[in-house]
């Protein structure tokens, strides 16, 4: 006969711990990951002004990159031709000190399809469109001398007009030079004084209409 001492023996030998129920592995998201996730999780601090004004700045730099590069209708970048030159200008000419073709004041210069540029009062000098960097520059020698080793030359940027194609844009201010060898250099190149061009404006007209 089994007792109760013996069968509570028999039920401890046979006994198991209980199973934890299972749990599915969900290993922890390293430190950074769980940085990463909670810098996404802030919610944006932008508001419409302020993206409002990210596109003006964004349109603004680009139209002035367009306006820079000069682009036509066509997408093409517009170009300098020397058919745009031959015309009246005016040079406003302020030297440093005096000399030979060293006139202060406002110049009419013309400027012919042979690359001759008449200055009023007589002088001539030759004029050229150079290409060789951006942006493109006018030159212009003004000899001083028989023997063209001393002359007077001008220098000033310029591009394409904004809205006509026959137009041509100078920049606010040019360099003259004297010059005192056939081919310019560093060492022969003075500066002597500032030039602006500009076109001739046509004359107001008078309606008659308006007379007292």
């Amino acid at each position: 006969m089994r007792t109760c001492d013996s069968a509570s023996l028999d039920a401890d030998a046979f006994w198991t711990p209980p199973q934890r129920p299972s749990v599915k592995d969900n290993p922890r998201l390293p430190e950074s990951s769980g940085s990463i996730a909670a810098a996404q999780a802030v919610p944006s601090t932008d508001t419409p002004q302020k993206k409002m004004l990210r596109l003006l700045a964004l349109t603004l730099i680009t139209t002035a990159c367009a306006e820079r590069q000069q682009v036509g209708d066509d997408g093409q970048a517009k170009r300098l031709f020397e058919s745009m030159f031959p015309r009246e200008w005016v040079f406003e000419q302020q030297f440093e000190g005096r000399g030979k073709g060293r006139k202060n004041g406002s110049v009419r210069v013309k400027l012919d399809k042979s690359r001759i540029a008449k200055f009023r009062g007589g002088l001539k000098g030759i004029w050229n469109l150079k290409e060789t960097k951006k942006p493109n520059f006018l030159e212009l020698e003004l000899p001083l001398n028989k023997a063209d080793d001393k002359y007077l030359l001008y220098q000033v940027n310029c591009r394409p007009g904004k809205y006509f194609d026959n137009a041509v844009n100078f920049d606010e201010e040019g360099t003259i030079y004297e010059v005192t060898s056939f081919v310019p250099t560093p060492e022969t190149m003075k500066p002597v004084g500032k030039f602006s061009v500009r076109p001739i404006a046509a004359k107001p007209m008078l309606d008659r209409s308006l007379r007292c």
